[in-house]
């Protein structure tokens, strides 16, 4: 019987060692297939809303207009928005990635010789860096960023002529400019004061009423773009001008050729520029009808290199505060480029967060015609997945 016993419990020792053997074993080839967390990579996907508005100076060759339009008076005149960021990790070091899209569009009715004003913004954001994990630890972590922000702006204006509005404006002015020509016919203006009131008459008649609509402060700003046709108005009145001087210059001529002087000089200088008025109208409203029936546009890109920092601080397991900041533009694209944001998060699961927060972007940029010296800034609401 003892030595039944004794066999027995030879037998479960065996058992129990062999057992455990196989537990080693399994337990080291967990170890073996699950690497340690920080040796391997994690991934972050998320969308943040930006609800922002902007405000700054907008220039197009030389000719800046001040723009400050809240993300209300913008909201209603998107027509597709887009954001994505994305993060891949391992260890301490990480790639970070964003893109936002954004295209704005407006049509304004005016008024006056200019029917409507259609408006367009598209602009291209894209973030890529690299960041290296300086301090973590149980409540939080610091990050130094290094990285290459790419803007890129397309802006377009379509300007749309009213033919009503063209015959009063033509008339208008033809009428004014008839008498500055009769003025200089009869020797009371000199070379130099014809042209000088033939300017005037024009800015104040013409050039004004199309600044409303065309020039640096038009009449309503309702979009963040430059003034595409800031110098059109000029352009028009000059062509104007030049009509004018040539019709002035061929009643001259046919004047000065019949040899008429004191009053029946004045009569026929009347009765010539009277029959002039017709036929100067209709250039001139041909004119104005060809150059307000046209589009403007141009686009610009840039990149702009940056350094930066991010850290974030948890206050539960489920609660936290992470911020971002960096500079950048050094002269390479903007003269200065600056970005700071701030946001209240929450874990809601183990891989779902949401952040609610303030963001603010802005640029120093001035090269090839373009001013773009602006600060975009709003809410900013963001939903992401960790993987």
């Amino acid at each position: 019987m003892y030595l039944r016993f004794t066999t027995n419990l030879l037998s479960a020792l065996v058992l129990s060692a062999t057992a455990m053997a196989g537990d080693d074993h399994v337990s080291k080839a967990i170890k073996e297939t699950v690497p340690p967390e920080e040796d391997r990579w994690k991934f972050m996907l998320a969308a943040p809303g930006f609800m922002a508005g902007v405000e700054g100076t907008v220039g197009i060759n030389g000719v800046d207009s001040d723009i400050d339009l809240g993300f209300d008076d913008l909201f209603n005149k998107i027509d597709m928005a887009w954001a994505t960021r994305a993060e891949a990790s391992k260890g301490r070091f990480g790639i970070l990635g964003e893109l936002i899209y954004l295209s704005l569009s407006d049509s304004l009715g005016v008024g006056g010789p200019v029917q409507k004003v259609d408006v367009r913004l598209d602009e291209y954001l894209a973030d890529f860096a690299l960041r290296w994990r300086l301090v973590e630890g149980e409540r939080g972590f610091v990050d130094a960023i290094v990285g290459v922000r790419y803007t890129n702006l397309y802006q377009h204006l379509h300007v749309q002529s009213d033919d009503a509005g063209i015959g009063a404006a033509s008339a208008g002015v033809v009428d004014k400019l008839s008498g500055v020509i009769r003025d200089r016919l009869n020797e009371v203006l000199s070379k130099g004061e014809f042209r000088n009131a033939l300017v005037a008459t024009l800015e104040s008649d013409l050039s004004a009423e199309l600044n409303e609509t065309l020039g640096s402060d038009p009449r309503r700003e309702t979009l963040p773009i430059g003034p595409l046709a800031g110098l059109h108005s000029a352009q028009v009145a000059s062509r104007i001008e030049e009509m004018v001087a040539e019709e002035e210059a061929q009643l001259r001529k046919e004047i000065s050729a019949l040899r008429l002087q004191g009053a029946a000089r004045a009569a026929e200088v009347r009765r010539r520029v009277d029959g002039a008025k017709d036929r100067l109208e209709k250039k001139v409203a041909k004119a104005l009808e060809k150059d307000l029936n046209r589009s403007f546009s141009r686009g610009d890109d840039w990149w702009d290199p940056y350094v930066g920092v991010r850290a974030r601080y948890n206050f539960t397991p489920a609660i936290y505060l992470i911020g971002r900041a960096d500079i950048g533009g050094f002269g390479v694209g903007s003269d200065l480029m600056w970005q700071a944001e701030g946001a209240l998060g929450f874990q809601v699961t183990r891989s779902v967060f949401a952040e609610v927060g303030y963001r603010a972007l802005a640029f120093d940029y001035d090269r090839g015609g373009l001013t773009y010296d602006t600060t975009t800034h709003g809410a900013q609401v963001t939903v992401g997945i960790e993987f």
